[in-house]
Parts: structure tokens; C-alpha cells; sequence
């Protein structure tokens, strides 16, 4: 089963990817206090003043075993304005916080007298210099509700150990049957013989399909899916893109479709796992397939991937965006990030019976955080409803992902 400290280590790397300028703290148990995870990002000197001696550390402690069940606003013993929120469906009590802002309050002066010297004489002047600061976000809530779906999330993928063993029990086969079929592939064309290559191809295309499956249940069942140096490889991407594009013919074909890969010039290069870079893209294109509207033989639909060299958070970075005409997305669903929870399906991805696990996304941006990069949704509608027939828009999925793998202290670039 998925543990809850795996689940926390996943959901601090979210904050720290997606949310660098927020003041969100994690506390696992009653009466512990929280662990911040942006410190560099509006903690206070007051703050961390008070986590250094055992008669603050205590107060503050006796504070956060006091507070109410699920959510609220208070004032810490030193004068935090904070934001919480408490679940209490997982084995151990989980809370989140947010620091919202500093006021000297008589409750902090209260407590300061009741300090021995040495805590007094430190907070005393700590207070002095703490500037009175407020969270810039205009919705605390919402970053709140955030940190809950996400973890629920997490917890809504706990599945037997045993089924990861099954996983694995249809990788092998399946990979054994694609490198039968490229070397039979090979033998016929060696022999001239073009006959049954439009037959292979199709079974190789079937096989592709359980396979991609089986891999993403995989992930989706593992605990530790962190890239290490050893597994991370030079992957060209434009490559990767146009070959699963080929896979992908048939659905295209069937909605008249067309993938336009506009790679322009240089190699659009970078370090990943390659097997997970593979799922992530195949995923994006294939959502964007699936939602896409139908086209016509003469007038076909285009699915436009475009590359640039970008500098993302400091870091060179290969931006891909995949632009496709379908059902919009509304903003709340993009917003608070909806769409990336686990068994999420979006309020128009049912129209015209299209199906889907809620699963994709989730997977995709679960590789792209622990490669310490970032997905992007826009939605915009460009042509309005009329009475019976869906609104259309045009949406953008756009994967900020490190040229250079980010895991360890190496300085190498591509």
C-alpha cells in the first residue's frame, strides 16, 4: 500500500514545484508543529525564533493540539495569523497551514513573559525586527482545498503490492512480443518481402496500446518512481513525439486528425527516464486525440506540437506545448488543478460519449514533478454554443521540462 509518508514526500514536492511563493506548513499528528516547506517565502523570523527552544517549542506545540477539527483562523501564541485545514480519513491526522500575516499581539507578550531568560531575551528582540508581513494570495481557502485533493488524491491510488507484481507480469511478455514482431519486421524486409507488414504493423500498434496501459498502471501502483543518475538517459524528443504520433494513426485517422509536429530546427534534446518521458507524451497526445472535435477527408483537424528553448525557474528548459480543438476546460478545473486528481473527469469530457479512467494526467504530471518540471492547462473558447451542440475552444497543454536533469550537483548541460 502506498504509505502516508510516501504520500506526504509526493505532496511536498507539488508545493515545492508548483507553489515556491507560498507559506504552506504539513504537520503529521496531533500537536506537532508544521514542517514549512517554502522557509524562504514569508516564515518570519518570529517563527523560527520559536522552534529553537524547548519552553517555546512547547507552547507552540500545546497551541496546534488545541486547534479545532477540519479548518479556521487563528493567531499562533507569537502572532502568526494562520490558515489551517485537518483531515482526519488517513491513519495518522494530517493538517496543512498557511501563514496569512504578523501582528504583535498581546497574545505573544502573554507568552514571552512566561520564558526563562535566554527564549525571552531571543524573542524579545526577534519581535523587534519581524516586519508585519501578508500573504500576497487573495485565496488562502483555495490553496488550502489544493493541499486536501491532493493528498485524497494520493490516498484514492493505494492498491495492493500484489497488483504491481501483475504489472509486471504483462511487461514482460508484451516487450518480448514488440522486439518478435520488429525482428520478424526486419527478416521480411531483408527478404523482399512486403506481404504481411501492413498485418504487423497493426499487432505491433495493439501490443503498443496494452503496454503503454500496463506501464501506466505501474506508475500509477509504485511508491517510488524518483528518477535516479543511472536510469536517466539523452532523450531526443522531436523523435520520441513523431513515433508515438505514428501509433497513434489509427485514432487520428478514424477523427480525421492529423499531428503536426512543427520541430524547426536543433536538437530538441534532454535528460529524462526515458520509458516515463514516453508515457507522459503519449498520454498528452492521446488526450488531445480523443477530445479533440471530429474533422472531415477534406478538411482535416490539426494537433499542433510546437518547441521552444526556454528559461524556466533559472533552468534551461524545453517547453512543449500541444494545441488541439475540442471541448474547453473550464477555469476552476485548471485553477485549482482538478484535472491532474486521480479518477478526475472534466464537466465536458463526457460529451459525445467519450471515455477516459481520470488517470492520465495524473500520472503524467506525478513523471513530470519528480523530473522537477511542470504541466500547464489553458482552455480558451472561440466559438460559442448554440442549443444542442457543445462550446469549442482551443487547449493548450504546455510541459516545462529541465534540460538537465535536476537530481543531483552535477553541472553538466546539454
Amino acid at each position: 500500500m502506498i504509505s502516508i509518508d510516501y504520500a506526504l514526500k509526493v505532496l511536498k514536492n507539488h508545493i515545492r514545484i508548483s507553489m515556491k511563493t507560498v507559506p504552506c506548513g504539513i504537520a503529521i499528528g496531533i500537536g506537532n508543529i508544521p514542517t514549512y516547506i517554502c522557509e524562504q517565502h514569508g516564515l518570519p523570523p518570529v517563527c523560527k525564533e520559536s522552534q529553537k527552544h524547548n519552553m517555546t517549542r512547547s507552547i507552540c506545540a500545546k497551541f496546534y493540539k488545541s486547534l479545532d477539527r477540519n479548518e479556521g483562523e487563528v493567531i499562533c501564541p507569537f502572532g502568526i495569523n494562520i490558515t489551517y485545514l485537518k483531515t482526519f480519513d488517513t491513519s495518522k491526522q494530517v493538517s496543512f497551514f498557511i501563514q496569512t500575516g504578523f501582528e504583535e499581539r498581546d497574545i505573544s507578550i502573554d507568552n514571552i513573559r512566561n520564558l526563562s531568560r535566554v527564549p525571552k531575551k531571543a524573542m524579545k528582540n526577534t519581535l523587534k525586527e519581524t516586519n508585519k508581513f501578508t500573504f500576497s494570495s487573495t485565496d488562502e481557502i483555495r490553496t488550502l482545498n489544493l493541499l486536501k485533493r491532493t493528498l485524497e488524491t494520493l490516498f484514492a491510488g493505494r492498491v495492493a503490492a500484489s497488483m504491481r507484481v501483475l504489472t509486471h507480469g504483462i511487461l514482460t511478455p508484451v516487450q518480448g512480443a514488440m522486439n518478435d514482431i520488429e525482428e520478424i519486421k526486419w527478416k521480411q524486409k531483408q527478404d523482399g518481402y512486403e506481404g504481411n507488414i501492413k498485418s504487423l504493423n497493426l499487432l505491433e500498434s495493439n501490443i503498443d496500446e496494452i503496454n503503454s496501459v500496463a506501464k501506466q498502471i505501474h506508475i500509477l501502483l509504485s511508491e517510488d518512481i524518483e528518477p535516479s543518475r543511472p536510469r536517466i538517459r539523452k532523450v531526443t524528443v522531436h523523435n520520441i513525439i513523431n513515433r508515438i504520433c505514428n501509433r497513434l494513426e489509427s485514432l487520428s485517422t478514424k477523427k480525421d486528425l492529423k499531428f503536426h509536429n512543427h520541430y524547426n530546427k536543433g536538437i530538441k534534446v534532454l535528460e529524462a527516464v526515458p520509458d516515463q518521458l514516453v508515457i507522459v507524451f503519449r498520454c498528452l497526445l492521446e488526450n488531445a486525440a480523443k477530445y479533440s472535435f471530429t474533422g472531415s477527408k477534406n478538411s482535416k483537424r490539426t494537433i499542433d506540437i510546437r518547441y521552444a528553448d526556454v528559461y524556466f525557474e533559472r533552468i534551461r528548459t524545453l517547453k512543449v506545448e500541444i494545441e488541439s480543438y475540442g471541448c474547453p476546460i473550464a477555469e476552476d478545473e485548471i485553477n485549482e488543478r482538478k484535472i491532474f486528481e486521480l479518477g478526475y473527469r472534466g464537466n465536458f469530457s463526457g460529451d459525445r460519449g467519450r471515455q477516459g479512467t481520470g488517470s492520465g494526467l495524473f500520472i503524467a504530471e506525478r513523471i513530470v514533478i519528480a523530473h522537477y518540471g511542470k504541466i500547464d492547462v489553458t482552455s480558451r473558447i472561440i466559438e460559442s454554443s448554440e442549443e444542442g451542440e457543445p462550446e469549442r475552444a482551443i487547449n493548450k497543454v504546455i510541459v516545462y521540462w529541465p534540460k538537465s536533469f535536476q537530481g543531483d550537483t552535477s553541472d553538466s548541460h546539454l
